[in-house]
């Protein structure tokens, strides 16, 4: 599903494609685009995980640990066993949630909501 540009010539559409420029743009566009979708998310974290696992490693899953240690440290004894709310990039959702869930069990986690996922 991911924007088939990517993939066609990405050196084409990077220098500029066959319209003759703004190529970055164009690219910066789809990506922005791209990112606002979860599963085309998901799709780029799997291509990253295939290209560069230790990227993927240190961009990606250390940083969801980190958060998520925070999350049960800090953001817990702050919200007094309340629902709290975490404003996270979108590629660092699934990593939290299946986390929260493993931990807390699976009905701690309210994912489908429009502003994202409530960890109770």
């Amino acid at each position: 599903r991911l924007p088939s540009q990517v993939f066609a010539d990405p050196m084409s559409l990077m220098a500029g494609g066959a319209s003759g420029g703004g190529g970055v743009e164009k690219m910066t566009q789809i990506f922005a685009e791209v990112i606002k979708d979860r599963q085309l998310v998901r799709e780029m974290v799997e291509i990253v995980g295939m290209v560069a696992p230790d990227v993927l490693e240190a961009l990606l899953h250390s940083r969801d640990d980190f958060m998520f240690k925070k999350m049960c440290g800090e953001l817990l004894a702050a919200s007094n066993g309340g629902a709290s709310v975490v404003v996270v990039g979108l590629a660092h959702m699934d990593g939290l949630e299946a986390r929260w869930a493993e931990k807390y069990g699976p009905g701690a986690v309210t994912v489908g909501l429009d502003v994202g996922v409530v960890f109770s």
